[in-house]
């Protein structure tokens, strides 16, 4: 579980009796409950517990021996919380359990094992839903990998439109403006200036789009973060590459209509017009 000690000890089996009433507590809960203190020491208490309301017996309360990183033990996309470990005193124990192990045997053969294992200890305990971490894993991130598949199948299916959109509409620039185009060429210029003329239209075209995109997506960031795993809505990274994909893009889909205006003969461009 990638679960470190930052502070004091961990539980031992000298805390099973529940004599030492010790607990470990996670960073999130010591920074929380004891902003810059040393949490080793302090009592917690449960309401259920109190004697009375607002009254914490330190004679009960439980005693923190320890500070524990945080980790993600609901699922991947929630953030940890406030969290203590108990020790598995009699007091603690629940009707339902969940076992962690790491071994070398397959999943079919580990639970054949941990079955004969338990009966052997208590036959009515059964054992049920054993499953892998990878399954458990999977699962857990099962919603939010459809709806990124879901999304970058609609990112992918917009950067196609938006490249025929631009051939189409540069293409159809180039013909209609042939006739400019053959002036330029009869009174001097090359034909890289009138790619490079055909070439920038679709690039500001490209940046004029990348630029209402984003502000459309600064505009959604909060909607996004929701969909977000340890990614900000507003990851430069990701406001940098796209625009600049799809302006290569753009330069890529002009490219063909960029080649036909630089060959156009500037005699048959004016005789035809």
């Amino acid at each position: 579980m990638d679960i470190h000690l930052l502070r004091g000890r961990l539980l031992s089996t000298a805390d099973n009796s529940g004599t030492t009433r010790a607990i470990l507590i996670n960073q999130s809960a010591a920074q929380q409950l004891w902003p810059n203190q040393n949490p080793i020491g302090k009592h917690i208490e449960h309401v259920s517990d109190e004697p009375s309301p607002t009254f914490m017996d330190s004679n009960l309360a439980s005693i923190v021996v320890g500070v524990v990183s945080d980790t993600r033990h609901l699922s991947l996309d929630s953030a940890s919380g406030m969290e203590t470990y108990l020790p598995l005193t009699p007091h603690d124990q629940k009707p339902v359990m969940n076992i962690l192990l790491r071994s070398r045997l397959s999943s079919a053969q580990l639970a054949s094992s941990l079955r004969v294992l338990v009966a052997q200890l208590d036959p009515s305990v059964p054992v049920t839903k054993v499953r892998t971490l990878q399954s458990l894993i999977v699962s857990s991130t099962a919603a939010p990998r459809a709806l990124t598949l879901l999304l970058s199948t609609f990112g992918a299916l917009a950067l196609l439109v938006g490249s025929i959109g631009v051939y189409s509409l540069i293409s159809y620039t180039v013909s209609w403006r042939t006739r400019e185009i053959g002036l330029r060429l009869a009174l001097g210029a090359n034909r890289l200036q009138i790619a490079n003329l055909v070439l920038g239209q679709s690039l500001t075209l490209a940046v004029a789009g990348s630029a209402l995109g984003i502000a459309g997506a600064i505009a959604a960031n909060r909607l996004m973060a929701r969909f977000l795993f340890e990614t900000s809505p507003l990851d430069p990274l990701t406001y940098a590459l796209v625009p600049a994909l799809f302006c290569l893009l753009a330069l890529l889909a002009a490219w063909a209509p960029a080649r036909r205006a630089a060959s156009v003969d500037p005699m048959i461009a004016l005789r035809n017009d």
